[in-house]
């Protein structure tokens, strides 16, 4: 059963002020039907499977209110960021032109705010966001629908090869207590090439709630490197929903990197409609304090045949911290010489913190290669009384070994800028 809002619920009053905002009639009316939507399907309990080990009733106990813009922008917060990009940077939910940076974006791709494409290019975002998506399954995409306001629109013409990254940078800054939805939509034409980092920090915020929603299409011999890194306060509920859908001989990779939030959850869909499409997925989360919980639920959908998908997620979690993975492969009939592998891998620093993992296979064609498989283990204590033998503190040496053990996946990282700045976060941020 789901958990259905009262009509008290702090979601009336900030609907009826969104709905203030001037926006299009058909935008109105879908934000409308979608808010009605997930009022009837209510929030995910853990009587549902998909939710069994994550909590997420107290949102509705909480009293949101929508996001301010901060005028009091931290010292040289963007001074980590990757040299030589194309930066789109939003202020607590709302874009900041003063702190972005297009002066390296082609002039044939349109890339801008949500809200200013839906004024310029409103024929080219309405077909993307009346999508109809699968609230029931994932309702928190109907909340996204409901209160969407801002986020990206991304477009990229055929033949197009993008040389810079494109960093979406998502800033919460000096508030508490509020909700951002942001809407991403990203299509890459025929042929084009783009590497987008999507990125979420905290700066003197606390107990906020983002439900940010990220549409990746990617037609006939498009080339998609995606990156998100979530590093939210540990106060914070960050729930994220990324669909990605393929086209012929389209190749999508994915690398998640999740170090905060009090409650993470990252659901991922792949959709490989037509012929020989790829999409290689790789995660990876650190949690090192008490009841942080993340849960990344990934499924892919093979729907034609001689498509590749491959899930690569690795985890070290200390304290009282929990994780959850699930990753499904979905095999349809039409689907023949089907390739897919599922590989998760837990280390856990504490006989305190949890994993609950599983990994599935549905297959209904023959003439696939499909492999799975898991592992929850502590660390290795030979190794470590190897590393201490030789005067190695201990906390020093589980430092080591953690960070031996994730090498492998940040090491696969083709691209040196990208991977020498996910090294960066990992070594500063969770202390690897």
């Amino acid at each position: 059963m789901s958990a259905v809002f009262s009509t008290s619920s702090w979601l009336e009053n900030i609907f009826d002020i969104t709905s203030s905002v001037f926006q299009p009639p058909w935008l109105q009316a879908f934000r409308t039907q979608q808010f009605k939507k997930f009022r009837e399907r209510g929030l995910p309990t853990m009587q549902e499977e998909r939710w069994k080990y994550t909590p997420v009733s107290y949102l509705e106990r909480t009293n949101f209110s929508l996001p301010i813009i901060s005028n009091k922008w931290p010292k040289n917060c963007l001074e980590e960021n990757l040299n030589s990009i194309i930066l789109l940077v939003f202020n607590n939910g709302h874009f900041s032109e003063e702190m972005s940076d297009l002066h390296l974006l082609p002039p044939e791709v349109i890339l801008s705010p949500l809200s200013a494409a839906l004024q310029a290019h409103e024929h080219l975002v309405k077909p993307y966001l009346l999508q109809q998506l699968d609230g029931q399954r994932h309702p928190f995409m109907y909340l996204n629908s409901a209160f969407l306001n801002e986020g990206i629109f991304l477009q990229i013409p055929k033949n197009c090869v993008i040389p810079y990254p494109i960093h979406f940078l998502f800033l919460n800054i000096n508030q508490s207590y509020f909700m951002a939805s942001p809407r991403n939509i990203i299509v890459a034409h025929e042929n084009s090439q783009v590497k987008i980092i999507e990125e979420h920090r905290a700066y003197q915020a606390e107990n906020y709630f983002i439900n940010v929603v990220t549409e990746l299409y990617t037609n006939s011999n498009a080339r998609v490197d995606y990156y998100k890194l979530q590093r939210e306060h540990l106060t914070s509920t960050h729930i994220a929903n990324i669909n990605v859908h393929q086209k012929q001989n389209s190749c999508v990779n994915t690398f998640l990197v999740d170090f905060g939030s009090r409650l993470a959850r990252e659901d991922l869909t792949i959709n490989l409609y037509e012929r020989r499409a790829t999409c290689h997925m790789k995660g990876l989360y650190l949690l090192r304090h008490d009841d942080q919980h993340i849960d990344n639920h990934i499924y892919v959908d093979h729907a034609a045949e001689n498509c590749t998908s491959s899930v690569l997620y690795k985890g070290i979690l200390d304290k009282k911290s929990q994780a959850v993975f699930n990753s499904k492969v979905y095999a349809h009939v039409e689907a023949k010489k089907t390739h897919a592998q599922q590989t998760n891998h837990n280390l856990l620093l504490s006989s305190s913190a949890e994993v609950n993992t599983k990994p599935e296979l549905e297959i209904y064609t023959d003439d696939v290669t499909c492999l799975h498989g898991a592992t929850v283990g502590q660390v290795n204590a030979e190794a470590l009384f190897y590393l201490r033998a030789r005067g190695i503190e201990k906390e020093a040496a589980l430092k080591l070994l953690a960070h031996a053990f994730i090498t492998d996946v940040i090491e696969k990282i083709e691209d040196s800028a990208m991977k020498n700045y996910i090294q960066r976060q990992v070594s500063h941020y969770a202390g690897l």
